[in-house]
């Protein structure tokens, strides 16, 4: 087990040198349970400078299209404050449009892999300077909280919530069958506190929102500049 306390002080010191710890987020504060309360966290988290609640809200391959790595984001927020401020300014007046139109597409990065259809929906926002549509993917999640002080929770994707969390008549059906990483895994013996399951609405594609668009290029633009200019011989 002392490999484990070794692999996540690995992972942890990999983590700060990409500036993971200048993201910050807020515990319990909205949720992305469905497309409208995803918006609503989303402004929120641009609204209160939640950068690490904005980078989550950012779907898995949303991120590896727009080239926008957590360091990144973090990097950006330092050089360039002023980009997310017109991002605030930009969702502040954002309102949106119902209803929602939902859905299903497959998410996977590559056609040779199995289909993983997920719930989809397609909001459109208006603004002062005019329409335009986020495509969100819903990826349900499960939390699990432990008394191991030093890994107290462990999050990862649940997949299908219909068929791992349902209501059947008058019982609660729970069917879980979540591999852990041996690095994140609680210590034998750790007891259960609590588990948790959300659906989960991420951003996987803009359609066209004027502004916001031009906020991810720059935000990658910044943290490229920033990244170039320590690597240049002095």
């Amino acid at each position: 087990m002392e490999g484990r306390r070794i692999g996540i002080a690995a992972v942890l010191a990999a983590l700060a040198a990409v500036g993971c710890c200048g993201l910050t987020r807020a515990a319990a504060r909205g949720n992305r349970d469905t497309p409208e309360a995803s918006f609503e966290f989303v402004r929120a988290a641009f609204a209160e400078d939640r950068t690490g609640d904005q980078y989550d809200s950012f779907h898995p391959s949303f991120r590896d299209a727009q080239g926008i790595s957590q360091g990144k984001y973090s990097l950006a927020r330092t050089v360039s404050p002023g980009l997310f401020e017109k991002a605030r300014r930009l969702l502040g007046s954002a309102r949106l449009e119902h209803p929602v139109e939902l859905g299903r597409i497959d998410t996977r990065r590559d056609p040779a892999d199995p289909p993983r259809t997920r719930d989809a929906a397609r909001v459109v926002l208006s603004t002062p300077e005019g329409r335009g549509v986020f495509h969100l993917v819903d990826e349900p999640s499960w939390l699990l909280a432990t008394d191991d002080e030093e890994l107290p929770s462990v999050t990862g994707f649940l997949g299908d919530m219909e068929r791992s969390v349902r209501v059947e008549g008058d019982r609660l059906v729970v069917e879980v069958h979540a591999p852990l990483d041996p690095q994140f895994r609680p210590l034998p013996g750790s007891r259960v506190r609590r588990v948790e399951f959300h659906h989960d609405w991420l951003l996987y594609g803009i359609e066209s929102l004027e502004g916001f668009e031009e906020f991810l290029g720059e935000v990658k633009a910044a943290a490229e500049r920033a990244s170039e200019k320590e690597e240049a011989p002095r």
